[in-house]
């Protein structure tokens, strides 16, 4: 990511993972259009969306917690208002950059684990404890 970001003049990225259309009420969105993403390439983001029906979703991109953002997405947070759940989403303010700065999404291929839910958590124990003999 930190390449594709030198490389793109220090615009800002995220990276983005693909998942089936039934999980993505569960997530941020990128609107990625109709560009084609590959796996380390990247893209311009024109929108982001949380946590959207698998109806009004405009991808299968979902955001993953990895971002290389400028600082100034500081203050956009803090005049951000609250979304989905009554929450000050990251994506509100991400949205805002978009618009004034740009996003690129950065898709990785990179084992992920969703800690938020029970599975996830347990997964991401598992594939850290087998990489320690110890454990």
């Amino acid at each position: 990511m930190l390449r594709i970001a030198e490389a793109e003049l220090g615009l800002s990225g995220i990276a983005v993972e693909r998942v089936s259309m039934d999980k993505v009420e569960s997530y941020g969105i990128a609107d990625v259009g109709d560009a084609s993403l590959k796996p380390f390439g990247s893209v311009n983001i024109k929108g982001m969306i949380e946590k959207p029906s698998p109806q009004n979703t405009p991808s299968n991109l979902t955001v993953l917690g990895r971002y290389i953002l400028p600082s100034t997405v500081i203050g956009l947070l803090a005049k951000t208002k609250a979304g989905v759940g009554g929450e000050i989403q990251l994506t509100g303010a991400l949205d805002e950059l978009i618009k004034r700065d740009g996003l690129r999404a950065v898709e990785t291929d990179a084992m992920i684990f969703d800690c938020g839910h029970n599975q996830g958590f347990l997964g991401a124990n598992l594939a850290v404890g087998i990489r320690n003999l110890e454990i």
